[in-house]
């Protein structure tokens, strides 16, 4: 049974078959492949679907590009968004230049003629010369590491876990009571946070011990923050001079 003759477009493309991006194998288990972000993988993978076959060293692709999709019913290319934005996209485009994938071959131009950059792919041959492969020997980037701010209710917790005064400096009574008035918390909330008190005999002493602690907390708490709070003007009171020139005595 013999074949026939397959559809070919304008352009001389085939309309029997579905076109596809082809990655090799021996690309993807490179170390400048293993190293891509996410992101600059997908930006790759788009980049790579404008090859036709014949324009390697003139793909364009910029910041605000996308993917070519064909209007059912004008038959013309739309530029759709693929979710990154341009920001993100100029980042990522950055990266794969980096690490060699392509190499920017035209700049783009901001004036009448608006042009994006255009691109030749490193693993392909271009103008009938063979394929460069600069990812091959390409440095890796080393990946800066975010440094995590604590949040408000950390840096609070990490205070009341060593202990240090949350409202200015203290006496030394001041500051045992403070400490104590911290304990009870600690104690109260390991004691009223316990699930099997509820099934256990005794568990009716328990949690009112845990009441008598909260009430407890609440008292000394409110009696250390009032002391703390006026103990500095109390030192500056103490530090004023007096009309002789000298300070006044405590």
């Amino acid at each position: 049974m013999s074949k026939g003759k397959r559809r070919h477009d304008k352009k001389g493309r085939s309309e029997g078959q579905a076109r596809f991006v082809q990655f090799p194998y021996w690309l993807l288990e490179t170390q400048a492949a293993w190293d891509l972000s996410g992101t600059a993988f997908k930006v790759l993978v788009y980049v790579l679907k404008r090859f036709n076959g014949a324009n390697n060293g003139q793909i364009g692709f910029g910041a605000r590009s996308g993917c070519f999709v064909r209007d059912p019913k004008t038959g013309k290319l739309q530029d759709v968004p693929i979710g990154i934005r341009p920001r993100t996209m100029s980042d990522a485009l950055a990266e794969i230049e980096r690490a060699g994938f392509f190499v920017c071959t035209k700049a783009s131009t901001f004036d009448q003629k608006r042009r994006t950059k255009e691109w030749r792919l490193t693993w392909l041959p271009a103008d009938n010369k063979p394929a460069t492969k600069e990812f091959v020997t390409a440095t890796p980037i080393p990946k800066a590491k975010r440094k995590q701010k604590p949040g408000r209710h950390t840096a609070l917790s990490t205070k009341l876990q060593s202990g240090t005064p949350l409202y200015g400096p203290m006496t030394q009574a001041q500051d045992t009571l403070y400490k104590a008035a911290h304990r009870s918390v600690g104690d109260t909330d390991r004691a009223a946070h316990r699930p099997h008190l509820v099934t256990i005999p005794g568990a009716a002493d328990v949690l009112s011990k845990a009441r008598a602690l909260a009430e407890a907390r609440a008292l000394a708490t409110s009696a250390a923050r009032s002391s703390a709070l006026k103990f500095p003007s109390t030192v500056k009171a103490q530090a004023k001079p007096n009309s002789s020139g000298g300070a006044d005595a405590a």
